[in-house]
């Protein structure tokens, strides 16, 4: 599966999902909105379609063939804690959405839903998600941003003003991630 990207440079929602007619409802209610939609059948597409591609949130079902939701939220949380994984379900036993939140799911959105409200609750957790992004010393593996190629080769140069310009452009973390990498430079 490859990225899409949506109209005006909004990111990816990825739908896991095995019913072709709400696979369908998802990804005209998601497309409307101007987001990419990439759709999985099963739980194995889903999770290999995640590390692929650079989703903003998942929408997961949890009766899924191949690998069930619960173990798709699982391993999603295991490659990365940031990406909101929100949970479009049938079951609404309140021990399977507790249990769903705890293994690390954002939200559970029982089916039938309104479509509106869903899209809402992704809206929500993708703009929760932008405000902790900053403030997180992980990227997408949850890998210290050290490991990160561009970040190394930008850090190797110990000029800030390089880094500055780059892709972080925070000036306090920037000064901070320098004073931390020239101090001891494995701290990462």
């Amino acid at each position: 599966m490859t990225s899409v990207q949506g109209r005006d440079g909004l990111p990816n929602i990825l739908v896991v999902e095995d019913d072709p007619r709400m696979q369908k409802v998802l990804n005209r209610l998601f497309r409307d909105e101007g987001y990419g939609v990439m759709v999985a059948s099963d739980g194995q597409a889903g999770l290999d379609a995640f590390r692929v591609s650079a989703p903003v949130a998942v929408v997961l079902d949890l009766v899924l063939p191949k690998m069930s939701g619960r173990d798709v939220c699982k391993r999603l949380k295991e490659i990365s804690r940031e990406i909101p994984v929100i949970i479009l379900s049938a079951i609404t036993e309140v021990v399977d959405k507790v249990l769903l939140l705890e293994l690390g799911a954002d939200d559970y959105v029982t089916k039938p839903f309104s479509p509106r409200e869903l899209l809402a609750r992704v809206q929500a957790a993708v703009r929760r998600n932008r405000k902790q992004a900053p403030a997180s010393a992980l990227g997408r593996e949850n890998r210290p941003l050290a490991d990160l190629p561009s970040l190394k080769a930008l850090m190797r140069t110990r000029d800030e003003r390089t880094i500055a310009d780059g892709p972080l452009s925070s000036g306090r973390s920037v000064e901070t991630i320098c004073s931390l990498w020239r101090r001891e430079k494995d701290a990462f």
